[in-house]
């Protein structure tokens, strides 16, 4: 004959009453099952404590992470600063070189067929020597290019 044990829940009122009945096999198995959790938390609580206790450094580490961590999303807000600043700043330029384009139109300075005459003071015009020892001689109406 198995032996059965049954559990009454009352409530403060009395109006409510509830009965659990449980086997002696199957409370034995919920008794283990809640022994073998709890073992398992104790080891792990356990673990932890050892951890923590042989290496007490890990809380330093864990604070040099977090304040290089706020380090780097500050250089990354930054970086985003000055990459919005720069495209501001190719804008404004667009802007002044369309002006200028338009004060040169309104100026009759249209461009001229040297494509590199905006180059103000680099290099210049091709040297050309005169006289016989140019290598067209004398009568050479268009003076040699060296």
């Amino acid at each position: 004959m198995k032996k059965n044990y049954s559990l009454i829940i009352l409530s403060d009122n009395g109006s409510f009453v509830k009965e659990m009945t449980l086997s002696r096999e199957r409370l034995l198995w919920a008794g283990l099952i809640l022994l073998a959790f709890s073992l398992i938390l104790a080891v792990l609580c356990y673990d932890v404590f050892l951890k923590k206790r042989a290496y007490p450094e890990i809380g330093q580490l864990e604070k040099a992470l977090s304040e290089q961590t706020e380090e780097i999303d500050a250089q990354q807000n930054k970086i985003k600063n000055f990459k919005n600043h720069i495209g501001r700043l190719k804008k404004e330029l667009q802007q002044l070189n369309q002006f200028e384009e338009k004060i040169k139109m309104i100026a009759g300075i249209g461009k001229t067929q040297d494509s590199d005459s905006h180059l103000v003071g680099i290099g210049g015009s091709i040297p050309v020597e005169y006289g016989p020892d140019a290598g067209g001689g004398s009568d050479d109406p268009l003076p040699a290019v060296k």
